[in-house]
């Protein structure tokens, strides 16, 4: 649903720097205390990893250590396994 505002010709390294601030922000989220926040930051996160995959990929990898809920790497390696499937 979110992720269908962006047209199909959407330039990744056009908008790189946007994409970038968006799967940061949501993955500080995927960090939330609240299983209901993430599971929804999880979603979205899937949805929107086509945009750019490597980016997100990144992102995910940097972030999965600094994460203090053990259930939050389980949510970067579930979108990890996602992405590495689609």
């Amino acid at each position: 649903m979110f992720c269908s505002a962006f047209p199909e010709d959407y330039n990744k390294d056009l908008y790189k720097a946007h994409t970038e601030d968006l799967y940061k922000g949501l993955l500080v989220h995927l960090d939330d205390p609240s299983s209901l926040i993430q599971d929804a930051v999880l979603v979205v996160l899937k949805e929107a990893s086509h945009l750019n995959p490597d980016l997100l990929r990144r992102q995910v990898e940097d972030v999965k250590q600094k994460h203090r809920e053990q259930r939050s790497c389980l949510y970067c390696d579930e979108l990890l396994e996602f992405m590495r499937q689609n």
